[in-house]
């Protein structure tokens, strides 16, 4: 079983998927960009039982059957996260991801032919705004049982 797990690019994902990967009993796999194209192979088969990903790209460009969850935040969500964690004002913060976005996007289309807006890939696309993370946690892991039986 492989599941994706991907987010808004200021997310940090890194924490919660290894929490998930932990309690599904799975190994969570950071890959970055080089090891993706390079190593392309990988994604024959899970050589490694239950996995982890994160990431648009991967989820974007896997050729196995996987399930694919991107968490959506609403912008005001966002804004509101990046104030806190930066300690600036909401409307730096919303000038901050914008930028960050912008630049990523293009990165994302220009390196790996990957348009960071769609969505069509994923198999669940869940809004977190109101979802803290042991409700989220719960959640997922109930989908993911759910899929894997099928």
């Amino acid at each position: 079983m492989i599941v994706v797990l991907s987010s808004d690019i200021s997310y940090n994902l890194d924490q919660f998927a290894k929490k998930l990967a932990v309690n599904l009993g799975a190994v969570y796999r950071p890959l970055n960009d080089d090891f993706l194209l390079k190593n392309t192979g990988f994604f024959e088969e899970p050589k490694h039982g239950k996995i982890i990903f994160s990431g648009h790209v991967i989820a974007s460009r896997l050729k196995v059957p996987a399930i694919k969850i991107f968490l959506q935040e609403s912008q005001e969500s966002i804004n509101n996260r990046i104030a806190k964690e930066e300690g600036c004002s909401l409307e730096d913060a919303k000038v901050k991801h914008l930028e960050l976005l912008k630049k990523e996007k293009e990165r994302m289309l220009k390196l790996f032919g990957v348009d960071l807006q769609n969505k069509n890939v994923y198999d669940l696309i869940i809004r977190i705004d109101n979802l803290n993370q042991k409700a989220l946690m719960y959640v997922l892991e109930k989908y993911i049982a759910k899929r894997s039986e099928n």
